[in-house]
């Protein structure tokens, strides 16, 4: 549940770069690092063991498997005791194993037969030519310009923490997918990031897209957030994770100055992040792409088997891993300048106390990053 938050940059995913002497949205919490840490860990050495019982043939003849492994399981061992010490969510109850059906009641498997429709032959395949070049380049444009502002966010009294933390996140979110994009390795990062922006820009617009009912939004939006954290306390501690270390995970730094809010009773939850892409998206040509968009950045970021299928290029008959096609990197920087144009001008302009600087500024933003999207719409074939 709390890598979720994180993983959606959302409020509360938000809420794990403040610390006492860091960036808000560009530091990480040492609980919340080590917990992702702690997680990391053992999902590479989860899906090394899975590769190797699903595909032995792959290992390199030159390397001892079991000494690798065992290895790799006690490092893992070693990253999970440490983290353990930092964040405190930890349990002494002891996990039962869960039941097994009968083999009278289990249902036999039935035989999966491939589709030959679905086998296709080299000469069948057209050549991964396409490239995104261009949308890099108006991407890079679109960062210069990103960059052009400079904010004071105490010039106008203390500021407000959510501004504070979407103008910051916005930047962090935007400088990860220029960073990551075109390094081998690490392109997969880039969608990450950007579907977050993405998300969190579709919920700041549907947010303030009716001035008659601000206030109302706001309130319905943070009680959606309390609602989720008191929910992930009870599930830890249910869980046997003492109290004291769940409400710890999300504690505030000593600079923070929280306004006690309880929960709106039979509150609103938010609408779906469809509806909310769907309004993002009204005014393009074609308004439902922002919700193909995300679902399409969603496969990359679930492991999907069309995600895997993104991730992997072939040029001149060569096989290359870790490698984003053309039209994910262009998908993957259209919607992260997209996303972060609103989320940084509309977060700059409140926290410059809606300036004339911050009004042009906003203007620059989504006008440059409409050259990213006319550019990645050639690329992606979206909108």
């Amino acid at each position: 549940m709390i890598l979720a938050h994180a993983g959606h940059g959302n409020h509360l995913g938000m809420l794990s770069s403040l610390t006492d002497d860091g960036v808000a949205g560009h530091d990480l919490r040492a609980d919340h690092e080590a917990l992702f840490m702690q997680v990391a860990a053992a999902g590479v050495v989860t899906t090394l063991l899975g590769a190797v019982a699903a595909t032995p043939e792959s290992w390199p003849p030159d390397v001892e498997q079991e000494p690798y492994l065992q290895r790799a399981v006690e490092l893992a061992a070693e990253v999970a005791a440490a983290a353990v010490l930092i964040h405190g969510l930890t349990t002494t109850r002891a996990v039962r194993a869960q039941s097994s059906r009968s083999q009278s009641r289990a249902r036999p498997r039935q035989p999966v037969l491939l589709r030959p429709q679905a086998l296709l032959a080299a000469d069948d395949l057209l050549p991964d030519v396409n490239s995104a070049a261009e949308v890099a380049s108006a991407a890079e444009a679109y960062y210069r310009v990103a960059r052009t502002m400079a904010i004071s966010p105490w010039e106008h009294g203390p500021p407000i923490l959510h501004s504070l933390l979407t103008y910051g996140g916005g930047h962090s979110g935007l400088q990860t997918v220029i960073s990551t994009y075109d390094q081998p390795g690490s392109v997969v990062i880039s969608v990450f990031a950007a579907r977050m922006l993405l998300e969190e820009a579709a919920r700041l617009i549907w947010r303030y897209s009716d001035p008659t009912i601000v206030e109302d939004r706001a309130k319905q939006y943070f009680d959606e957030y309390r609602a989720r954290q008191r929910k992930t306390i009870n599930t830890l501690v249910s869980a046997g994770v003492p109290k004291a270390a769940a409400e710890s995970i999300f504690s505030r730094p000593s600079n923070v100055i929280l306004t006690p809010e309880g929960i709106a009773s039979g509150r609103t939850p938010l609408p779906p992040i469809s509806l909310m892409l769907r309004q993002m998206g009204a005014p393009f040509p074609e308004p439902g792409w922002l919700e193909v968009a995300y679902s399409m950045l969603s496969q990359v970021t679930h492991s999907t088997a069309l995600g895997h299928l993104h991730t992997v290029r072939f040029n001149n008959g060569i096989w290359q891993g870790n490698a984003l096609s053309a039209e994910m990197q262009a998908l993957a920087l259209d919607v992260a300048c997209l996303g972060s144009a609103h989320l940084i001008s509309l977060s700059a302009a409140v926290l410059a106390d809606l300036s004339e600087e911050s009004q042009s500024y906003r203007q620059a933003l989504l006008q440059s990053s409409a050259r990213v999207h006319n550019a990645a719409r050639l690329v992606h074939g979206l909108d």
